[in-house]
């Protein structure tokens, strides 16, 4: 999906599980099941959540996001993606969209959601020439005329996008409708030792009947940990969970499990993504960079 659709789509369901609830309050940054709030940026390249959701305020965000490629079967491009809008308004939400979290997990779609239209505004600023470099060697300087709304730069189309882990990502912008700006983040550690494994050609069991736990061993980046877990049947839904990095695990109660309505037998999707936010400090805005290990992603089987 393009990088565009992706920011939008995020805000937008974000926005829709906010106002939802009995209580307006701001989007902040969320981006969905598992998505995180990180000085106003979600996580995995998720949009800078501008705009709220039942209260109507506008405000104005952005997120710069490095994403590494990784390497093996779910490997993806490298990425630099840099949004900068306002937003205003809310959406109406049909339905429920998201369940109350439980344990840091909550249950999102289901056959009653659904989003009805409302009164969202957003749109997309010119910052200026935005710089992004690895240490001292630039990576890409892309101005806003090419951006097309979303400021954009990966390996597809340029093959040399590359950094490692431990690396000093920086981003800044000149400056225009959104100010200027600089800063910079870490380049995080590949996840390490997670079990179950999650991978793309042998699926990892779940059992319906118990709490299912994915751990991991945790490096010294501290980032925030998404995972989401969905049925590959049309209206099945997703479960979306967070965690920090030194929690070491995930858990999923069979309370939120359960509003999968998986039977044995049935094959999911599941993805796991760490994220490193750095919030900057930019009069009127809520702004950060986030710097994205490769993500993990693997295939499911349902059991009893």
């Amino acid at each position: 999906m393009h990088a565009k659709s992706v920011f939008l789509t995020a805000t937008m369901f974000a926005l829709a599980c906010s106002s939802s609830s009995s209580e307006p309050k701001s989007s902040g940054g969320d981006s969905g099941p598992g998505g995180t709030k990180d000085g106003g940026g979600g996580s995995s390249g998720s949009g800078s959540g501008s705009g709220t959701g039942g209260g109507g305020t506008s405000q104005t965000a952005g997120l710069v996001s490095f994403a590494s490629g990784g390497t093996g079967l779910s490997a993806g491009a490298y990425t630099i993606v840099g949004d900068f809008d306002k937003g205003s308004g809310m959406i109406k939400a049909s339905g429920t969209i998201c369940t109350t979290a439980v344990d840091g997990c909550q249950f999102c779609g289901g056959s009653d959601a659904g989003i009805s239209p409302g009164n969202l505004m957003l749109s997309f600023l010119n910052a200026g020439v935005l710089t992004t470099k690895d240490g001292s060697s630039t990576l890409a300087t892309i101005d806003f005329s090419d951006a097309g709304g979303v400021y954009e730069y990966d390996s597809n189309m340029h093959p040399s996008l590359t950094w490692n882990a431990g690396d000093k990502l920086s981003a800044s912008a000149t400056g225009g409708q959104f100010p200027a700006f600089s800063g910079s983040v870490t380049a995080p550690q590949d996840i390490a030792a997670l079990s179950p494994a999650l991978t793309l050609t042998t699926a990892a069991s779940v059992s319906l009947s118990m709490p299912f736990v994915l751990s991991w061993t945790p490096s010294s980046d501290d980032g925030t940990f998404s995972f989401v877990l969905s049925l590959e049947s049309p209206g099945g839904g997703q479960i979306g969970c967070t965690a920090k990095e030194s929690a070491a695990m995930i858990s999923i109660p069979t309370s939120v499990l359960s509003q999968l309505k998986a039977s044995a037998g049935t094959m999911g999707v599941a993805s796991l993504t760490k994220t490193v936010s750095v919030p900057l400090s930019v009069t009127g805005v809520t702004l950060s960079i986030q710097a994205v290990a490769p993500q993990v992603v693997g295939t499911i089987s349902f059991t009893e």
